[in-house]
């Protein structure tokens, strides 16, 4: 898996190799070979009879080793089985939107982009190629679908005092476009979501928060019309964030990790993920979704195209293979 450290530079070592297998061959002979010749000099009646009558007592060492062996497969076992019941479990946690037939395209626009007129051009003219084509049904943007940033941002509420002792909690501000939400079959709880009026010119700021960040912020109430800015500190011009709704939590790093406070604004976008849902198999979708892309504009570089449900995959490899290594072990 990619998250093993310098994986492309795993190899054998001729030394440890050598090593191994020489360290195999000495624990056979101690633990194998030398036990077997001292029981053939045992005679054979004393082989026989009871322990407590004649036999020779079993010598504690060895006991104590059959002991540390059997105590060793057992927490090796008992790893195994957890492992396999946790990965077992993260597979089947709901990641808080429809990861089926969704698909992500990376779009890094070039300097020739150089406003946020532009940046909208680009999306407006590349969804509705999208849209155009069969089995689509809608098409979105998101800065990062699954985290790529650390989650450090701040947000002052209004009406509050920051503590700046208090401890940070995990927060991230993401950037999307209107109908994000409704394509990545994230469900809205209360309030609305984004519309083309909160990304027209002169339009009041506005957030959209998941479950989690309204429980911490506005504990017992409704977020819905409260509101807060980006930053430690009010601005300077006066100007708050209206919360205009509230959605689901969202799993943004991977099926295994717990969802953190999130908000969301309406942004025309540079750097995003374009999300894509389809009605059809959207494996055989990406190379159509490539061509229609390059039509718009075959300058701008397209990059980690994927299915949702690959990428989901890819970040429970980790675990994956932590399992098969316990398991081989075991």
């Amino acid at each position: 898996p990619r998250s093993v450290p310098a994986l492309e530079r795993l190899g054998l070592d001729a030394g440890a190799v050598v090593l191994a297998l020489v360290g195999g061959l000495l624990v056979i002979i101690l633990c194998g070979t030398i036990p077997s010749l001292v029981s053939t000099r045992m005679r054979r009646a004393a082989a026989l009879v009871t322990r407590d009558q004649s036999s020779p007592a079993r010598p504690r060492v060895q006991d104590s080793l059959v002991c540390a062996q059997i105590a060793g497969a057992m927490v090796l076992l008992v790893g195994a089985v957890l492992f396999a019941e946790s990965f077992v479990r993260a597979q089947a946690e709901d990641p808080g939107y429809a990861a089926d037939d969704l698909m992500i395209v990376r779009i890094e626009l070039p300097r020739t982009y150089s406003d946020s007129a532009a940046w909208a051009r680009f999306f407006n003219d590349a969804s509705a190629r999208l849209n155009t084509m069969p089995g689509v049904v809608g098409v979105g943007a998101t800065m990062d679908f699954f985290m790529r940033r650390n989650g450090d941002q701040n947000v002052t509420v209004e009406g509050r005092i920051v503590d700046p002792d208090a401890p940070r909690q995990r927060l991230t501000i993401e950037g999307v476009t209107p109908g994000f939400f409704e394509v990545a079959g994230i469900e809205l709880v209360e309030g609305r979501l984004f519309d083309e009026r909160d990304v027209a010119p002169g339009a009041a700021p506005v957030f959209i928060v998941n479950e989690l960040m309204a429980r911490q912020l506005w504990p017992g109430e409704s977020p819905v019309g409260k509101r807060m800015v980006n930053g430690r500190q009010p601005r300077k011009d006066g100007r708050w964030d209206t919360v205009v709704g509230v959605v689901r939590n969202v799993r943004r790093e991977g099926l295994d990790l717990r969802p953190f406070l999130t908000a969301y604004n309406p942004l025309n976008l540079r750097s995003y993920d374009l999300v894509i849902r389809s009605t059809t198999s959207v494996e055989g979708l990406i190379p159509v979704v490539r061509r229609e892309l390059q039509s718009v504009d075959a300058s701008v570089p397209l990059t980690q195209v994927s299915t949702v449900r690959g990428r989901l995959s890819e970040r429970l490899s980790g675990r994956r293979f932590e399992l098969q290594g316990v398991g081989v072990f075991a």
